[in-house]
């Protein structure tokens, strides 16, 4: 999907909600407790997952971290 308005492809949630499962997936095979943050090339978040044993402290740095990585 495009925003037409930036010319970007956009994350819809079914992509961010598999991006999430993966990202899960990993976290559980090396056993750590995560946040999963997913945001779109603007920074908008789409979805953020905290896995349990995840400190909340974890699921604001994803966000930050995500954010910081669109530029």
């Amino acid at each position: 999907m495009r925003d037409a308005t930036q010319g970007f492809a956009t994350i819809g949630s079914a992509l961010a909600r598999r991006m999430i499962a993966a990202a899960r997936s990993r976290a559980e095979a090396l056993g750590h407790a995560v946040s999963i943050c997913i945001v779109d090339a603007g920074g908008t978040l789409k979805a953020l997952h905290r896995m349990d044993g995840s400190t909340g402290a974890h699921a604001r740095e994803s966000e930050d971290k995500a954010v910081s990585a669109t530029g």
